[in-house]
């Protein structure tokens, strides 16, 4: 059994195959609404001194995410890499007909 390591805990791909790694590697890199408000923060529409538009955008907040959510995409290509060999053969695109 293949398993990969994130942090503490341990997200188990049994069995292990391209699918599931790939899924893995789509959820960590999904980053549109991290992304939408810090590009809604930089239009210079709103006052980011005031408190309730800085607490209702949390840049930091979102900023953190997006470190965390890159970070995991690293760890996923990594165990990946490490781990083809298990993954079977990789799924072929199909062709338009």
């Amino acid at each position: 059994m293949s398993t990969m390591r994130l942090v503490n805990d341990e997200l188990e791909i049994n069995p292990p195959n391209w699918e599931s790694a790939l899924h893995f590697l789509d959820t960590f890199t999904y980053l549109e609404s991290e992304f939408g408000l810090v590009d809604l923060a930089s239009t210079g529409m709103f006052d980011l001194s005031h408190p309730v538009t800085e607490q209702a955008l949390d840049l930091p907040k979102n900023l953190r995410a997006i470190r965390q959510k890159a970070s995991l995409s690293k760890l996923v290509l990594r165990w990946i890499a490490e781990n083809k060999e298990t993954l079977g053969d990789y799924p072929q695109a199909s062709q338009p007909q």
